[in-house]
């Protein structure tokens, strides 16, 4: 494990979930958890799961909270959506992480910059970020389905990949040709003007 991989593991921890507003609430109000089960009308485990953070606090939980705690549900449905943006956040992270690594590799990166198809960072994870946005995928699974699995040989390029060996920058060059082609304005495609042309 490298030392990123580790501080992203320690931001995970340092995390702090709804649950431990709720936790805080119920130590100041004198409640344990089975009492805030009972007067919510929840499983003990369920209310259990909630303030470990490992189910979401849902809009039907944070209207009970409200009845109960007297904190409003817009409070607690906030604190959910922060604790998830900022789980997201640390998760994309790691594997933007992975996948320098991994991924990366087989890209000329180097070139992508000099043209100017992609900008130039100091650091791996952001420039994986900038060939993801460059081929329009989400992460290099789909870059993968796309540029180099069945759909290549079939409906978008109709070509065969038995001898190429550099898949990355073959992908590079396609990815620039969509790009180009769809800059084009053109008038739509007609087959008498076609064939007289």
């Amino acid at each position: 494990m490298n030392k990123r991989s580790i501080n992203l593991e320690l931001a995970r921890e340092l995390l702090s979930p709804p649950g431990d507003t709720i936790q805080e609430t119920i130590d100041t109000l004198g409640m344990n958890q089975n009492e805030l089960a009972e007067r919510m009308g929840r499983p003990v485990k369920t209310v259990n799961e909630i303030i470990k953070g490992k189910e979401a606090l849902t809009p039907a939980t944070a209207v009970q909270l409200e009845r109960v705690l007297h904190i409003p549900a817009a409070f607690w449905l906030e604190r959910e959506r922060q604790y998830m943006q900022a789980l997201t956040a640390i998760e994309h992270e790691a594997k933007l992480d992975s996948w320098a690594n991994t991924w990366l590799v087989q890209f000329p990166v180097k070139v992508l910059e000099k043209l100017g198809w992609i900008p130039s960072h100091a650091s791996k994870t952001k420039t994986v970020e900038a060939l993801l946005s460059f081929f329009g995928v989400a992460t290099p699974d789909e870059w993968t389905s796309v540029y180099i699995g069945e759909k290549l040989n079939t409906s978008y390029y109709r070509i065969s990949l038995a001898h190429v060996t550099q898949h990355g920058a073959l992908s590079v060059w396609l990815r620039k040709g969509e790009l180009q082609a769809k800059a084009l304005r053109v008038k739509p495609y007609a087959r008498k003007s076609f064939r007289k042309t």
